[in-house]
């Protein structure tokens, strides 16, 4: 009998480094892919707070990385002999003394006695590990996170990730500037900095894996590289990467180079083959995804350290190359059969359906990869394997990898989008993936079993469950992502299951089998119940939309959707897009409401579905409806079975959906009968305005309004309406629909593109003006409101909407813009964006805000005249190096600063927090006594007990439903005078984005507010001494950041932060000059001493009292020693508001502004 292994899992004992990249990659990553592979036993981190649990640490082999680190030392030595040691070392032996600092050489040497194994990603020396036995572990790419963040591309530089000073030589031959060293500063947060790095990767087509001075090896960006999608140019030094350079074929998955001469050769040559370097670069992309990701790698690691602490000796088997990838040429994917990229749990089961299909049924797949070479291997002879994938490139490889399988039984079907598509960030809808969602049908067969794990899934789903057999099951993977449930067929019995594994959130995956009979399922749930112990399974019957009263879809399921909160958006698009629209396609008039959705949604027409995409990012669950479309609002009531007007049409849409949130993009639909419709069916009715506001518009009727306009959120607030202040923006998906055309290349000098109607006022002598002076071209509505002898008419090239006005910009070197009259200071039109994003020079009209959007002159230029405008046309015309300059720097602030996906973060944000408010008012009375009986004291009489009173944990549910009111009461126009003092203190001194502590805190309400009153995105950071005001800060703000600390012993660095705001904290603590010195200390620029009461004609006043039937200790402050103690610190007063006086009790509340001398 075999006995079973002593071991199948992993201890891991590592070290935080400094570096904020390395721990998520080698570190936090790798933790986490051997937790998600079931092969960790338990972790510690040498450089953590807490002592290790050594009893945990012996039972299972113990797996190192840089083992010779001397945190890791001491650890490593008590462990010796005691359980199996191996290290991850990344250095080379050979070349060590030469290449390393010899006090690391003498770390490594006296770590090596200690190992019993290595593992390293470098190719020389196997053998001369210090005599002992080593593995050559291939680096690997974080593919959960690395190709999430897209970005565009800068075609005609090089770009270098990584380290320039270990690379001197390679940059000094750089006499042509093809090089782009890019920054990647690191941040708080691994995860963050990863995607960071990731974006920078994003920003080129082409990027350079130099051979690094330090390492004998390939160096691991090329993994990393590959995985976003990226050509890689990559040094190739034959006696050091003899094994690493078999890992990506040269000109299939990169590019390799021995010399800088060479690299510049070949980067000209791709750079005039586009298509051909999209091909490397997306084969490569698979490569890395399927056989370089984390969780393989993790597997492979765990494989080798196993083998050993379960007996084996060393295997030079191990380190074949073809261990970690497949031979090059016709034979790629002839290794061993990967298993799908799923978690085991969800393996077995999808095994398991399959052995309970009808004998010799088929099977579909929407989408294709190693489960189809996995799971098609356990089909009866006589079925077969279908498989639909979207992309040729990946098609290809697979194709090979049947071939090479021999998999008869198996056939794949490229079908390409229909539409424009960014893969790898985008799921797919039915408008771009027509041709493929209804491939399957010219097949006129039924499958036992359809897997849906491609693109278009909801569609997918649609169109797989007539041909689905009535003994079979259609089963989607990620089912745990709530746009997908949308699709699930009413009335299928449906067995949902959750398994341990979790990506990047908190959810964790989720599998979805479906049966049009409750019998398989049954079959289903008692083989996966006996065989997965501690699985957790759900079986329940989908009503979905077979209920008439039933709320939106999923309502009435127990799917995991969380708290998700839902949103309908409500838009209009102009009446002469949709009849051109519908003119261009007449056969969608008789297509399905959803064909018509897609369609419409995909001309990018307006702002597209770029607030739901937005909105659906955060979290949320959303629907887009254009009312104002007869043909589609009547395709949505003839399969829903509602007759009725547009109004009511749209009505009944939100009755169905019940959503909390609906978002009315067109606040001509604000009218009192329309809202009327909508309320009983809503929690909260938000209204968007950026453009003159429509008479007649029952403005009282919405619960709040967003503008861009900064004087009508003013106007609004006034008006006791809640308003919140937010830009536009600009949605980078929008490029990929674009030409990629270099700046010089650009046919279309000068442009305008947009509307000549009397509502843009003088905008007609401005175009006027440029007409007769400049080579501008026109585009957009209105010339048939001009004069027949207009100079504009000639060069007026008509109407443009959607993607054909994206292409316009995209296609201009300089655009011109210039705002409605009603915009009146302010620059706020979507232009800004548009143009900026498309990556053209925009010249605007000079307006007081726009250096809070872009830096005037170095990212976009700005006119005050017609006469400077034409100017500033025609010398960046003559000028084309500092246009493009200008232009580009545009395109990278509008990327970073205003995309869709920070606005709607904004958005999510503030929304979530009205509707709470809503949710919780009146739901905690507001306490009786507040602040009350004052008594003096002598500061011999302050207790302990007095000075900790704010610790009390019934203190924050009490004041915060006082706070509560308060700002109720702040968004209906009014609210506490101290919020509006803190707000005119710091609105002239703290920037957007400026760094901001509270000491504190309480509840964090205070972060609220100031974004609100400021009109401005803050980096908050609260403190408060209780924890569970911290606790209930946390909870209502999960966005910011909050400690629990001393305001008199603060761990923060020197001036850490712009400005320090000490909140009601210095009248509660005697020791109040510890806390100024530490409030100075971390303050960089400005202190507020907050809501501070002083008196001026007698000595500082101690009192006791009772705050939220707390006793507590008070002190009234003498003003000149308070502010002496301050300049003492090096802030001295630079301005002040008194709010509450009473000369003759010599009694004040103040809150003072210092700056630092």
């Amino acid at each position: 009998m075999t006995m079973a292994p002593k071991y199948d899992k992993v201890n891991f004992l590592y070290c935080s480094p400094s570096s904020i990249y390395s721990p998520y990659m080698y570190f936090g990553g790798l933790r986490r892919a051997l937790e998600r592979n079931g092969l960790l036993h338990y972790a510690y981190d040498v450089t953590g707070p807490e002592a290790p649990d050594l009893k945990e640490l012996v039972k299972y082999p113990i797996l190192c990385i840089t083992g010779s680190s001397p945190p890791l030392f001491e650890v490593v030595s008590y462990l010796k002999g005691k359980q199996l040691l191996a290290d991850i070392c990344p250095e080379s032996f050979r070349t060590s003394q030469g290449c390393l600092k010899e006090d690391h050489y003498r770390e490594l040497q006296r770590a090596s006695e200690l190992f019993d194994l290595y593992l390293t990603p470098v190719d020389t020396d196997l053998e001369a590990y210090w005599g002992k036995p080593c593995y050559w572990i291939p680096s690997w790419a974080h593919t959960e996170i690395l190709g999430d963040h897209y970005a565009p591309t800068i075609m005609d530089k090089i770009g270098f990730i990584g380290q320039k000073a270990r690379r001197k030589e390679f940059f000094a031959r750089d006499t042509n500037g093809i090089l782009l060293p890019a920054s990647t500063p690191p941040e708080q947060s691994a995860e963050l900095n990863l995607a960071q790095r990731c974006r920078a990767i994003n920003a080129f087509a082409m990027l350079a894996n130099p051979e690094s001075d330090y390492l004998a090896g390939m160096p691991g960006k090329i993994f990393d590289i590959a995985a976003c999608n990226r050509l890689c140019f990559s040094q190739l030094n034959e006696e050091t990467m003899f094994r690493s350079r078999l890992l990506f074929e040269e000109g299939r998955d990169a590019v390799y180079f021995k010399s800088f001469e060479e690299l510049e050769e070949k980067f000209r040559y791709y750079l005039q083959n586009p298509a051909q370097m999209e091909r490397i670069a997306l084969s490569g992309f698979h490569k890395v995804r399927q056989f370089h990701n984390a969780d393989l790698r993790a597997r492979q690691i765990a494989e080798r350290v196993l083998h050993h602490a379960n007996g084996g000796g060393f295997d030079p088997g191990f380190n074949e190359v073809a261990r970690f990838a497949p031979p090059a040429g016709e034979n790629r994917g002839c290794a061993p059969v990967a298993k799908p990229f799923m978690d085991e749990t969800e393996i077995a089961s999808i095994r398991s359906a399959l052995q309970l299909i009808p004998t010799g049924a088929d099977v579909l797949e929407w989408g294709s990869g190693n489960s189809t070479l996995y799971f098609s291997r356990h089909l009866a002879p006589d079925s077969s394997w279908v498989a639909i994938e979207h992309n040729d490139g990946w098609a290809e490889q697979v194709d090979g990898m049947i071939r090479q399988g021999g998999r008869e039984n198996v056939s794949l079907h490229m079908v390409p989008p229909d539409a424009t598509f960014i893969d790898g960030v985008e799921d797919g809808t039915f408008h771009s993936f027509r041709r493929y969602v209804l491939a399957p049908t010219a097949m006129e067969r039924r499958f036992g079993l359809i897997l849906v794990d491609g693109r278009a899934r909801v569609p997918c789903m649609a169109v797989g469950w007539p041909m689905l057999d009535a003994d079979g099951f259609m089963v989607l993977h990620d089912a745990q992502r709530t746009e997908y449930h949308e699709g699930i067929p009413a009335g299928a019995f449906c067995l949902l299951q959750r398994h341990p594994q979790v990506y990047n959130g908190p959810d964790n995956i989720v599998t979805l089998f479906m049966a049009k009979k409750e019998e398989p399922i049954a079959r289903l749930h008692a083989i996966l119940a006996q065989s997965i112990p501690g699985v957790e399974l759900e079986v329940f019957r989908f009503q979905g939309k077979e209920e008439p009263a039933a709320p939106p879809p999923l309502a009435a399921t127990s799917l995991p959707r969380g708290s998700a909160p839902s949103a309908v958006l409500i838009n209009t698009y102009y009446d002469a897009f949709l009849a051109s629209f519908y003119r261009d396609r007449p056969e969608l008039k008789s297509a399905g409401y959803f064909a018509q959705l897609e369609a419409l949604q995909g001309s990018l027409f307006g702002d597209s579905d770029f607030y739901s995409g937005g909105l659906a990012r955060q979290g949320w669950r959303c629907h887009d409806l254009i009312v104002n479309c007869a043909e589609l609002q009547t395709a949505w009531a003839r399969e829903n079975g509602f007759s009725g007007t547009l109004p009511e049409i749209a009505a009944e849409q939100v009755r169905r959906l019940a959503p909390d949130l609906v978002y009315l993009q067109d606040l001509n639909l604000c009218s009192g009968g329309f809202l009327a419709l909508l309320r009983p069916h809503v929690g909260l009715i938000a209204g968007q305005i950026a453009s003159p506001l429509p008479s007649g518009a029952d403005l009282k009727g919405l619960d709040l309004i967003v503008s861009s306009f900064p004087h009508f959120v003013e106007r609004f607030r006034q008006a006791g309406i809640t308003s919140y202040y937010q830009p536009l923006a600009f949605e980078p998906r929008v490029l990929d629909a674009l030409p990629r055309l270099p700046f010089e290349q650009r046919p279309v000098a000068c442009s305008f593109v947009g509307g000549l109607s009397p509502m843009h006022g003088k905008g007609y002598q401005l175009m006027d003006h440029l007409a007769r002076t400049t080579p501008i071209e026109f585009w957009g509505y209105g010339a048939n409101t001009l004069p027949a002898d207009s100079p504009i008419l000639p060069r007026h090239h008509g109407e443009v909407w959607g993607k054909a006005m994206f292409g316009v910009l995209a296609s201009s070197r300089i655009t011109v813009n210039r705002h409605i009259d009603v915009a009146e200071r302010f620059a706020n039109n979507m232009r800004l964006f548009e143009a900026t994003g498309c990556g053209a020079l925009l010249i605007t009209d000079y307006k007081e805000n726009l250096d809070q959007l872009f830096e005037v002159g170095t990212e976009v230029v700005a006119y005050r005249s017609e006469e400077e405008c034409a100017a500033l046309i025609s010398y960046y015309l003559e000028n084309p190096g500092e246009a493009a300059a200008i232009a580009r720097a545009g395109q990278r602030r509008t990327l970073k600063d205003h995309s869709y996906a920070l606005r709607m973060a904004q958005s999510a944000e503030f929304l979530q927090r009205q509707l709470r408010h809503r949710r919780e008012a009146g739901a905690e009375p507001i306490p009786e006594r507040i602040s009350d009986g004052y008594r003096p004291i002598t500061p011999g009489e302050i207790t302990p007990e007095l000075t900790s009173a704010w610790q009390d944990p019934a203190i924050p549910a009490r004041q915060r439903a006082l706070v509560q009111g308060e700002l109720c009461a702040m968004y209906r126009g009014g609210g506490p005078l101290p919020y509006q003092v803190l707000a005119r203190a710091l609105g002239p001194v703290l920037p957007a984005g400026g760094a901001l502590l509270e000491i504190g805190c309480a509840s964090g309400y205070y972060y609220e507010v100031l974004e609100y009153l400021l009109n401005r995105r803050i980096d908050y950071t609260g403190v408060d001494y209780s924890e569970a005001m911290i606790a209930m800060a946390r909870e209502y703000y999960p966005k910011a950041e909050f400690f629990a600390a001393d305001g008199a012993s603060l761990f923060f660095a020197d001036r850490s932060f712009h400005t320090v705001i000490s909140s009601c904290v210095l009248l509660h603590v005697p020791n109040y000059r510890e806390h100024i010195f530490e409030t100075a200390r971390v303050a960089r620029e400005y202190v507020v001493a907050a809501r501070t009461p002083v008196c001026r004609r007698r000595p500082t006043q101690y009192l006791r009292k009772c705050a939220y039937g707390v006793e507590t200790v008070e002190l009234v402050f003498n003003e000149a020693e308070l502010l002496r103690e301050f300049e003492l610190n090096g802030f001295r007063l630079a301005g002040g508001e008194e709010y509450s006086g009473d000369a003759d009790g010599d009694q004040y509340l103040v809150t003072y502004l210092l700056k630092r001398q």
